[in-house]
């Protein structure tokens, strides 16, 4: 029995079309996950860009009991705010545990006050909005040239995992330095070229980027215990400090945290 030329064409037209559809689902699972691996690929390298056009937050670290400089930084905070709309946040501060936190020889009170300020780090990028660009801020440090401070940033080296403003102190040591033209200087903290030389510096100002704050949790979460400044010295995190006078410290108001002054042959001196 002979079947019909017109529904033979049908059917030849039917199985082509049914072969197109299954190239074309085929080539577009292949697509989808071409995008897929690559999106992965740039979480993974770190080779998204952060926007440098604005500071997305504000997180401010303050000891519970420190009243005093709660009401100094909300004074020039909420001013800051609403000119540049930018939200800020205020952070209890923390102090470290004697019975777990390995403080060597280093004087019990330091140690409880620098491992304090690891954990109030960690709080904010544990339990906090760390998207794009965030500024972490000590309760001494007012930024007072906003403009200033994103022009600086995007002079920076795009590399950087984290940037440190104003420190209190320069490197001690031949630190590779970086241009800022006529904004002022900064230098890159890698590992002390040399064992007598250091550099820690402070972190009352701090700029996080949001695909890099697991690398730098990772980086401060280290044993044994060492200030958040002074471990950025190292060669594993790319740590800039721009010292481009966007803020100021302020003076007087008495630190939470018991100095050391650095001697010697990387020796400390409680004081």
């Amino acid at each position: 029995m002979s079947v019909p030329k017109k529904k033979v064409t049908k059917i030849v037209i039917v199985a082509f079309l049914m072969l197109c559809v299954g190239y074309i689902y085929n080539e577009d699972s292949k697509l989808s996950r071409f995008l897929s691996s690559s999106k992965d690929n740039d979480k993974e390298e770190g080779t998204s860009s952060p926007n440098l056009s604005h500071v997305d937050r504000i997180y401010y670290i303050n000891m519970d009991h420190r009243t005093d400089k709660q009401d100094w930084m909300e004074s020039w905070l909420e001013p800051f705010s609403k000119k540049y709309s930018i939200p800020y946040y205020r952070i209890s501060g923390k102090r470290g545990d004697p019975d777990h936190d390995d403080c060597g020889s280093r004087p019990l009170g330091n140690c409880m006050a620098v491992n304090g300020l690891i954990y109030s780090n960690f709080e904010i990028m544990d339990n906090h909005n760390t998207t794009g660009i965030t500024i972490v801020l000590e309760d001494d440090y007012e930024i007072k040239d906003y403009p200033k401070l994103l022009k600086s940033l995007s002079m920076a080296p795009d590399d950087w995992d984290v940037i440190r403003f104003d420190l209190w102190q320069g490197p001690h040591g031949n630190f590779p330095r970086i241009d800022m033209g006529d904004l002022g200087n900064g230098f890159q903290t890698v590992s002390p070229p040399e064992e007598s030389q250091h550099h820690c510096g402070g972190t009352h100002i701090t700029v996080w980027r949001g695909d890099k704050v697991d690398k730098l949790h990772k980086h401060w979460d280290s044993h044994p215990r060492l200030g958040v400044d002074c471990r950025l010295a190292a060669d594993n995190i790319t740590s800039y400090a721009l010292m481009t006078g966007v803020g100021a410290l302020k003076r007087g108001m008495g630190g939470d945290i018991p100095h050391f002054r650095r001697l010697g042959l990387g020796a400390f001196d409680y004081k």
